[in-house]
C-alpha cells in the first residue's frame, strides 16, 4: 500500500500505518514546520516535502500514486479557545485546497483518514468535506476517539473521518471501541457511545525511572525558575503560569531559533495498541518498537543542574497550586497534555507526584479546590490561602512529566528520539500538537479491513 502524509509533524501517522499495515509504504509526507521536520527526519531519514499544500495540482497528487491520504490539518479554526473561524480562517486553506484538487485527479487514493479536534465535526469545513466525499462516491465513518477507549491512563478526545471507496459498507459495523458519530438529513447529529475497556493500564507503564536521562549535554532543557503570571480576560479572570514569555498569547508558542513555529499542525507518533499483537519494526529502524517504558535506561544527563530538572518551582505552586491535576502512578487518567505544558498550568497537562496514595489523599481532603470538579464546584469549602495550600504542595514534591513520558502516553517507541538541538519547549509543543498512535492504527485497521486491504482488525 502506498501512502501520502499531509500535515506530518512528528510522523505519528507514519508509524500508525506501519503497526496497522505492516509493509505499507509513505511515499511522501509534507509539513511546513521545521523543527518538526527536524525531529522526523531524525527517525525516518529523509525530510519531508516543504511544499505548501495548497499549491499541489491534482497533476501532481496524481503522480504520487497514492491509495491512502493520511491528514492531521491545522486545529486552530475549531479550537474552543480560538476564534472558531473554521473555513474563514487562513489555516484551514490547504486543507480546503486539498478537497477541490481531490475532485480534480484522476486516480484519487482509495481511502482516506483525517484527525483533528473534538468540535471539527460541527465545522463548515467538516460539512464541506462530507459533501465532498459523498459526492466522489466515499462511504465515510465518522468517529470520537480517546486513548481512555483503549484502556491507556491518557484522556486525549479526538475527532475522526475514515473514508473509503471500496466496499465502504464494511466501515458501517460498529465494532470499534469508540464514539461513533451518526448523520442524518435534516437533523443534528447522534452518537453511539463507546464500549468500556476490559482492562486499564496504570500510569505507572509509562513513567520513566530517570526522567532527566533525555537530558542531552550543551542542551538548556532544564524549566526555569522563574515563572511569570499574568490574568486572562477570556471571560473566566483565570490566573495563569507562564515560563519566560512576558506577554506572549497562550496559544502561539514562541518561534524555534530558525525562525520556524514551535509545534506542527497535528502529528504524533507509536505504540502497540492493546491486544495488536507483536512489536512492530520501525521503518527503516531494524530493531521492534517495545512497549513504552520498557527499553534500557538512558545514560545519566551530562549537564543536570538539579536532583529534579522537572520539579515544579515553589513559585509555582504558590500562585497557581489551585488548579493543577495532580496524578500518582497508580492514576488510570491523566489530562490532556497540549503545546503550552511547562509555560502554562491550568489546562494544559498534569503533573506528578511519587508521594504515597495516603499523604495525596490527605492533601485532596484538606484542600477540595484540587479534587476533579472542585475549584468551587466541589462545595461550600472556603478558598485555602496560597500560602499553605503551596506548602502542603511541596510536600509532595511535584514534578513535571518529561518529554519523553508524553512520548510514552502518546505511543512512542523507546527508538523514537529528539535530536539534541531541539529544545525543551519544543518539545512539549511537537508532542501538545501530536497524535495517538494507539488509536490511529486501530482506526487504519478497521478502515482498511472495510477498503478490503487487511490490517489491525477493527
Amino acid at each position: 500500500m502506498r501512502a501520502v502524509e499531509f500535515y506530518s509533524g512528528l510522523g505519528g501517522l507514519h508509524y500508525a500505518l506501519a503497526l496497522a499495515v505492516p509493509g505499507a509504504e509513505v511515499v511522501t509526507a509534507f509539513d511546513i514546520n521545521d523543527t518538526a521536520n527536524d525531529v522526523y527526519q531524525h527517525n525516518f531519514g529523509r525530510r519531508p516535502s516543504q511544499s505548501n499544500i495548497d499549491s499541489l495540482t491534482a497533476a501532481r497528487l496524481d503522480r504520487l500514486r497514492a491509495e491512502l491520504w493520511l491528514l492531521s490539518p491545522p486545529c486552530q479554526p475549531y479550537t474552543r479557545r480560538g476564534l472558531q473561524r473554521q473555513s474563514a480562517d487562513g489555516r484551514a486553506a490547504s486543507f480546503l485546497s486539498l478537497l477541490r484538487r481531490l475532485g480534480e485527479m484522476q486516480h484519487p487514493p482509495t481511502a482516506l483518514l483525517l484527525e483533528n479536534v473534538v468540535g471539527f465535526e460541527a465545522s463548515d469545513t467538516c460539512a464541506a468535506m462530507l459533501r465532498t466525499l459523498r459526492d466522489l462516491g466515499y462511504a465515510v465513518l465518522e468517529v470520537l476517539a480517546s486513548p481512555t477507549d483503549l484502556g491507556l491512563p491518557y484522556s486525549r478526545p479526538r475527532y475522526f473521518a475514515l473514508a473509503t471507496r471500496a466496499r465502504g459498507a464494511g466501515l458501517a459495523r460498529h465494532t470499534l471501541p469508540f464514539v461513533v458519530v451518526r448523520r442524518g438529513e435534516g437533523r443534528e447529529p447522534t452518537v453511539l457511545p463507546a464500549r468500556e475497556p476490559t482492562t486499564r493500564r496504570p500510569l505507572a507503564d509509562f513513567l520513566e525511572a530517570d526522567p532527566a536521562a533525555e537530558l542531552a549535554g550543551g542542551v538548556r532543557l532544564k524549566l526555569p525558575d522563574d515563572i511569570r503570571f499574568k490574568a486572562t480576560n477570556r471571560g473566566s479572570g483565570d490566573v495563569q503560569a507562564e515560563v519566560g514569555r512576558g506577554d506572549a498569547a497562550a496559544e502561539d508558542p514562541p518561534p524555534s531559533p530558525t525562525g520556524a513555529a514551535a509545534a506542527a499542525p497535528g502529528s504524533g507518533p507509536p505504540l502497540a495498541a492493546p491486544g495488536s499483537g507483536p512489536p512492530l519494526a520501525a521503518p527503516g529502524s531494524g530493531p521492534p518498537l517495545a512497549a513504552p517504558g520498557s527499553g534500557p535506561p538512558l545514560a545519566a544527563p551530562a549537564s543536570a543542574t538539579c536532583d529534579d530538572p522537572f520539579r515544579v518551582p515553589d513559585v509555582t505552586l504558590l500562585k497557581n497550586g489551585w488548579c493543577m491535576d495532580v496524578v500518582t502512578p497508580s492514576a488510570l487518567r491523566t489530562c490532556c497534555f497540549t503545546k503550552t505544558y511547562g509555560q502554562y498550568i491550568k489546562g494544559s497537562g498534569s503533573v506528578l507526584t511519587l508521594a504515597s496514595e495516603d499523604s495525596v489523599r490527605g492533601v485532596m481532603q484538606r484542600f477540595p479546590c484540587l479534587v476533579p470538579g472542585g475549584g468551587g464546584t466541589g462545595g461550600d469549602a472556603p478558598a485555602p490561602s496560597a500560602a499553605s495550600l503551596a506548602e502542603a504542595l511541596r510536600a509532595l514534591d511535584l514534578r513535571f512529566f518529561s518529554p519523553r513520558e508524553i512520548a510514552n502516553l502518546h505511543g512512542f517507541p523507546p527508538a523514537f528520539a529528539f535530536p539534541p538541538a531541539v529544545t525543551l519547549r519544543q518539545r512539549y509543543a511537537l508532542l501538545g500538537n501530536s497524535l495517538h498512535v494507539g488509536v490511529v492504527a486501530r482506526l487504519l485497521g478497521h478502515l482498511l479491513a472495510g477498503a478490503g486491504e487487511g490490517g489491525v482488525p477493527g
